[in-house]
């Protein structure tokens, strides 16, 4: 279903006074028509200057005021009138090809360097008993985007502002130009204020890229308005329309002997019209617009800007994704909004066996389940224009179950074969710990049996996986009597007969020790922590002589269990 909705939007209005009272004039009339610089020219306001605000080549663009560009009516093409009527305009230096009206040098070609970046300054302009003040001129310009590029610039009496980068004029006069009339409200500092200034500044690097004509003005006027500036207005059958439909636009403006109207209506078909209207028209594409409209009479100009929203008031589509859709007991599943929908949208989410069991969220996020099953999970979508709904499954696998055994008994140094048996579905086992290599004889995933020798008492984890993952473990008991047995013999005989030549710790589950050996003299000549390592009746390479030894030994087994002995032992050779 579609239909017209009304919303608050922004309304922007803007108002421009027309001049009706000159204030200050200048027309560069100096009779020069050709090669006069602007920097020589005083006119009955006063001298004009130049600053440069930026690079300048050795060959840079020069302000001239002649009539070899004319200071023409807006509408006309540009022209060169001789001495008749000056104007201000950048053009090439006299050591290039002197002053050609608004054609300036974009190139040097290397020979060349016309960089240019200077701003030529009206004098001091006093306005000390005038307000409401508005800035007009007529101008023409073309150049190469913000490369070589005309702004105009105002003096508040402490500082210079950049007021405007002045748009690019016609060149239906190809390659002249054509003049353009500017209007712009002069900054509320400019009020009662004796000490203002205008200028304009002209930039242009050397890429040989840029179009003529430069930059030319004439006819510069401050003005103040002899009564209040229009307000403009719009009606608008609403604010918010379906794609397809169309809108009716009237004006109700305010104003004297109004005698200008321009409309602007963004995406909308007629894209413009020049009439107060009604204006039927018609939207096709979606999205934001503004629709702009502008008034003029003999006090000034307004403008006004609405937006438009088009939408395509459509029902909305549900869907959504799952992380998972086959999951384990205890496990949560992740579940994200795919749905495509317009405007203010409600979402109902219902998770059947889930926890939660529903959720008003746009993305709940996750949802844990418990008991084996099948669920169906919804999701309903809710616009002004309808409501969809879309289902999807989720099985919750019931986790296998085992049974373990094998709980024995065994001495020191003995092993077993403990195992498990599984639910079907089994796809993975494994065991563990495996202290010591206590598990052996089990190197594939699918072992439900092991042989293990542990050295002490220890609980094996058999534990199976399933195809999706879900798992369960079960345990065997297997004790070890464990026996700690640590001792060192009381005489070896280092005599190279392969019998009794290395002293070592004898004992069964040593974990950690330090031995150590002393002559009488109660030197210290061998040391270990190794139990593979024993002292062969050297010291640093030397056989010591055939006597009693002294000897200490600290130990930790393998339960855990610590010790120490002392005692003598004998070196016989």
């Amino acid at each position: 279903m579609r239909k017209y909705v009304l919303v608050a939007c922004a309304i922007i209005v803007t108002s421009v006074s027309m001049a009706q009272t000159v204030l200050w004039l200048e027309d560069f009339q100096n009779g020069c028509s050709s090669n006069c610089q602007a920097i020589t020219y005083t006119g009955p306001n006063g001298t004009w200057t130049e600053t440069s605000t930026g690079v300048n080549g050795t060959d840079a663009n020069v302000w001239y005021i002649s009539g070899k560009e004319c200071g023409n009516n807006a509408g006309v093409c540009g022209s060169d009138c001789g001495f008749s009527d000056a104007s201000l305009h950048i053009g090439t230096n006299a050591s290039v090809f002197g002053d050609q009206g608004a054609t300036y040098l974009n190139n040097g070609a290397g020979f060349f360097f016309p960089e240019t970046d200077k701003r030529i300054e009206s004098p001091l302009i006093n306005m000390s008993a005038n307000s409401n003040l508005t800035l007009t001129f007529n101008y023409l310009e073309n150049g190469d985007g913000t490369n070589d590029n005309a702004t105009l610039w105002y003096f508040d009496g402490s500082t210079w502002t950049m007021l405007q980068d002045l748009s690019k004029t016609a060149t239906t006069c190809a390659p002249a130009g054509i003049w353009t009339s500017f209007s712009l409200a002069l900054p509320a500092s400019a009020d009662f204020n004796p000490g203002i200034k205008i200028a304009f500044r002209w930039q242009n690097n050397d890429d040989a890229v840029g179009t003529n004509p430069s930059f030319a003005v004439d006819d510069i006027r401050i003005t103040t308005p002899s009564g209040p500036p229009p307000t403009a207005g719009i009606t608008a059958s609403a604010l918010t329309v379906c794609a397809g439909q169309s809108l009716i636009f009237n004006d109700n403006s305010t104003g004297t002997n109004i005698n200008s109207y321009i409309w602007s209506f963004g995406a909308g078909n007629p894209g413009t019209a020049n009439t107060a209207g009604p204006h039927t028209v018609t939207f096709n594409t979606v999205g934001t617009f503004n629709v702009w409209h502008q008034v003029t009479d003999d006090n000034g100009t307004s403008s006004i800007q609405i937006q438009i929203t088009v939408t395509p008031c459509s029902s909305p589509t549900a869907a959504f994704s799952i992380s998972n859709n086959t999951i384990c007991p205890g496990i949560c599943a992740t579940f994200n909004n795919n749905s495509t929908t317009t405007g203010p949208t409600t979402y109902l989410w219902n998770f059947p066996g889930g926890s939660p069991s529903s959720s008003s969220s746009s993305n709940p996020g996750s949802v844990c389940y418990t008991t084996p099953g099948t669920y169906s999970v919804s999701l309903t979508v809710t616009n002004s224009f309808g409501s969809s709904t879309y289902n999807q499954s989720l099985t919750v696998k019931a986790a296998p179950t085992i049974t373990a055994f094998g709980n024995t008994i065994l001495e020191m140094g003995e092993s077993t074969v403990i195992g498990a048996t599984a639910s079907e579905g089994t796809i993975n086992w494994s065991w563990s710990p495996n202290n010591q290599g206590a598990i052996f004889n089990c190197n594939s995933a699918d072992c439900s049996s092991a042989t293990v020798a542990p050295v002490i008492t220890t609980y094996f984890e058999a534990t199976t996986t399933s195809a999706e993952g879900c798992s369960a473990s079960a345990f065997v008991n297997v004790i070890v009597a464990f026996q700690a047995f640590v001792d060192v013999p009381t005489m070896f005989s280092p005599n190279d007969d392969k019998n009794n030549d290395i002293l070592f710790v004898k004992g069964v589950g040593i974990t950690e020790m330090k031995f150590r050996v002393f002559n009488r003299y109660g030197q210290l000549v061998f040391e270990t922590i190794d139990p593979s390592e024993g002292w062969d009746g050297t010291v640093n390479g030397i056989k010591e002589n055939a006597a009693t030894y002294v000897y200490t030994l600290t130990y930790k087994l393998i339960d855990n269990s610590t010790g120490e002995k002392t005692g003598k032992v004998t070196l016989v050779r």
